[in-house]
């Protein structure tokens, strides 16, 4: 009996202790999915500083990875091109309204080419109607020969006031032409200095202020200006290079993170809510556990996890994307990784 209860006893006890191993597992394995562990990723916002205008970049007077104020200048832009462009389509809607003017005096003189001759022919025809009276009281000629010289005087009469109302016409619309060709010539201003826009047109003093207003912000916009506090991160292009107008010229990466970016695998992914709180854990030095931090959103799909957040590189993962923000005193690097777990 006691050979057979000792037999038991050691098949018994590794049955035992697999099941308490089991259960350690199992309470653990819970206990990690209630507190899971990920990597994320410390990130500062990107400014792209991008080109205001169609032309060249004429100077770039920080270096990458230089430090930079709010409000330095980053890149200056050459006008030319702009003040190419805008002379060029000065011209082109000058010669519309010169045209105009033109068309309107061509058919000014056809006018008084075809006025002159008809007012000669007109006194003629009074001449004719005039003898023709004399005639007719002397009974000379017959009623008809009074009444054909009438007709063709009072026809061409009324031709002639056609054509005269027709030339008053367009002598009005000359002048209304004359004023719109030089109103435009008086207002534009785009390729002139501000000094030679006010000896132009001395009369139109506010108007002129205006254009030079808004001249001088056009030439202030190809001064490129940091947003914030950062560091040079990317150049895209070198001086005497042209470029297009929203084309990226160079980033701006803020000095200071901002907010963690991690990812989540499915199992984890429906656990995240915005609001949640989390403890963030930097292993490099100086090592630091900040325990109050939120999430601040969350992704609305799986995607693909970066590169850098891979346990494995050759080994591709997916997970639902949320940002954490930094909270105040903890010191991290753009780019540096930190451990973040849910409470």
């Amino acid at each position: 009996m006691r050979k057979i209860l000792s037999s038991l006893n050691l098949h018994i006890t590794p049955v035992v202790i697999w099941v308490l191993a089991l259960v350690c597992v199992v309470g653990l394995f819970q206990q990690r999915w209630r507190r899971f562990e990920i990597v994320g990723l410390a990130q500062s916002q990107i400014h792209e500083i991008a080109a205001t205008t169609t032309g060249r970049v004429k100077s770039l007077p920080v270096r990458l990875f230089e430090e930079v104020g709010p409000g330095q200048i980053l890149a200056v832009l050459d006008d030319e091109p702009l003040q190419a462009d805008r002379k060029t389509d000065f011209i082109a809607r000058y010669r519309q309204f010169a045209n105009d003017v033109e068309r309107t005096r061509g058919r000014i003189l056809e006018l008084r080419a075809i006025l002159e001759p008809d007012l000669i022919m007109l006194e003629d025809l009074q001449l004719e109607v005039k003898i023709a009276q004399e005639l007719l009281e002397k009974d000379a000629v017959a009623p008809y020969d009074l009444q054909r010289a009438q007709a063709a005087y009072n026809a061409l009469a009324k031709k002639i006031e056609e054509n005269q109302l027709l030339l008053d016409q367009f002598q009005r619309d000359m002048k209304k032409t004359e004023q719109r060709r030089d109103e435009f010539a008086k207002r534009q201003s785009v390729y002139l200095s501000p000094d030679s826009v006010l000896a132009i047109a001395p009369e139109a003093i506010e108007d002129q202020e205006r254009q030079i207003e808004k001249l001088l912000a056009e030439r202030a916009a190809l001064r490129l200006k940091s947003p914030c506090e950062g560091i040079v991160s990317q150049i895209f292009n070198k001086p005497g290079e042209a470029v297009l107008a929203g084309e990226t010229i160079l980033t701006i990466a803020e000095a200071r993170p901002t907010e963690i970016i991690a990812y989540a695998d499915e199992k984890q992914a429906g656990l995240l809510r915005e609001n949640m709180e989390v403890q963030l854990v930097k292993t490099n030095a100086p090592a630091q556990i900040a325990m109050v931090a939120q999430i601040t959103q969350v992704g609305p799909a799986i995607e693909p996890v970066p590169l850098r957040l891979l346990r494995n590189p050759l080994i591709p993962q997916w997970g639902r994307p949320f940002l954490v923000k930094i909270p105040p005193g903890l010191e991290l690097t753009p780019g540096e990784l930190v451990g973040i777990r849910v409470l």
